[in-house]
């Protein structure tokens, strides 16, 4: 299970914990892993200092690499995780939960869109590329699968909307 944090305190965050317990309790062999920073902590906080940007978070949620372990299916629990599909592929399947897609959707709503640097902007276009690259995406809700099939043209069998980590 690949999880931009260990952090339970956001949506994203308890769903993965949650998702992680459910397959534990159903017999399931799961591993955690998280994104590896490819920089030095030094020149992180020098970008920051310099600029204001926390580009350690940044890469945390636009992962480019990560060490896998031996697994035969790599779950990454949320969509702009699949960034790591371009960098550095899983060696194996590869499932998907995408949970909001608004923010590319309605980009042109200026209200909506909180992407307001180039960087964020392309990373969020090389996640969409990436999820192109999954062999199959769970949505949390019907708005966004219908998203997902506009936005990266999924096969209707490659993508199912669950309202519960594990039924």
């Amino acid at each position: 299970m690949i999880n931009k944090s260990t952090k339970t305190e956001t949506g994203i965050g308890r769903y993965s914990a949650e998702l992680q317990q459910s397959l534990k309790q159903a017999g399931v062999d799961v591993i955690e892993v998280n994104p590896i920073i490819p920089l030095p902590k030094g020149f992180l906080g020098l970008i920051n200092k310099l600029i204001g940007w926390d580009i350690e978070t940044f890469f945390y949620n636009y992962p480019v690499w990560i060490r896998y372990p031996e697994a035969d299916i790599f779950h990454l629990t949320s969509q702009n995780l699949a960034t790591l599909m371009i960098f550095h592929k899983p060696p194996g399947r590869t499932v998907i939960t995408v949970h909001d897609l608004i923010n590319l959707d309605y980009q042109s709503d200026l209200p909506l869109n909180v992407f307001l640097k180039i960087a964020h902007r392309f990373f969020e276009q090389l996640a969409l590329v990436g999820i192109r690259r999954i062999d199959w995406a769970i949505s949390d809700s019907n708005f966004s699968k219908t998203v997902i099939h506009r936005l990266v043209s999924l096969e209707s069998r490659n993508s199912s909307q669950e309202s519960s980590p594990v039924e």
